[in-house]
């Protein structure tokens, strides 16, 4: 199995990082892929953690978002300009030892130009880059899978195999069976996309009106979040309530059963935003969510409730 390392920036595609790294662990085994913030422990000196990391993966996947490249720190400064930005150094590492970079595109960004990149990332605009769509997830998830796995499709394959695709999933609906077509791969070893690889995919899940999240801390203290959706169709809009604050729902998807968005608030007593990031599945009448915070990633149910908010 392939051992992958995965760089983001929290507060450009934190909930597309979680994601894609649920998914990849499902594949590849949870083992075999590097979160920074699930894996870094604290205490470490996590420049070292992260070089050691990367000596020893297969892969890195440069997850870019829109404000990959425009990110600035408290002073104004492009922090791709920065020697000690952690996404710069787990990139430029991974350049230097030879790892195979993927640069991944997310929430229709741009792939980067030479000229907007320091010198030690120059290289990365030289890799060819794929692009995760919401629209077509599964299919563009496989393409990614394919590269992981070592039998990466020529671009010729590739446009062939998208417009293949909707025939693939017409024979699957009505009956017919489904289409097995080998494609020319960029090595010398072929890549099948078969029915396993191809997924019709589900209208967007209705989860408008209220749920209610919670979970017991070690300590015994319980923890509720009251969510407030409103769904139109792939897009979701509301807001969360913690027990810090409130906040507004921002960059709200919604694909097949699964739904992500960002909430940014100020909580009580402090100056500044806070961001965090969700990842939601609908299992029968419950959201299993994932929550990435500054300080971690936690695991919860929500279901629904009629009660108002900040109430049981």
């Amino acid at each position: 199995m392939p051992k992958i390392f995965l760089s983001y920036r929290r507060e450009d595609t934190a909930g597309y990082a979680g994601r894609i790294a649920e998914r990849l662990g499902q594949v590849f085994g949870k083992e075999n892929i590097f979160q920074d913030l699930e894996d870094i422990h604290p205490g470490e000196n996590y420049v070292k953690k992260i070089h050691r990391s990367i000596a020893s993966c297969d892969a890195l996947i440069a997850l870019i978002g829109p404000r990959w490249i425009s990110a600035v720190d408290s002073s104004g400064k492009r922090r791709l300009e920065d020697a000690g930005d952690l996404v710069r150094i787990e990139v430029a590492s991974a350049i230097d030892k030879g790892v195979q970079v993927i640069p991944v595109l997310v929430q229709g960004a741009k792939a980067p130009r030479a000229g907007e990149l320091p010198d030690v990332l120059k290289p990365l605009a030289e890799r060819q880059v794929l692009e995760l769509s919401d629209t077509r997830w599964d299919y563009d998830f496989g393409q990614l899978l394919a590269v992981l796995r070592g039998n990466a499709q020529s671009s010729s394959s590739v446009a062939t195999g998208r417009w293949l695709i909707p025939v693939v999933l017409a024979m699957v609906a009505t009956g017919l069976g489904w289409l097995n077509f080998q494609t020319t791969p960029l090595g010398t070893l072929n890549n099948k996309v078969t029915s396993a690889d191809v997924r019709v995919e589900k209208g967007p899940i209705d989860v408008s009106g209220r749920w209610l999240g919670e979970w017991t801390e070690p300590q015994g203290k319980v923890i509720r979040l009251h969510f407030n959706f409103e769904a139109r169709g792939h897009i979701l809009m509301g807001s969360v309530s913690y027990p810090t604050g409130e906040g507004g729902i921002h960059d709200g998807k919604i694909s097949g059963d699964q739904l992500s968005f960002i909430t940014r608030h100020t909580p009580q007593f402090e100056d500044r935003d806070v961001s965090i990031s969700f990842l939601g599945t609908l299992r029968g009448e419950e959201i299993e969510f994932i929550m990435q915070l500054p300080a971690g990633v936690k695991r919860f149910y929500a279901k629904r409730t009629s009660e108002p908010d900040g109430k049981r």
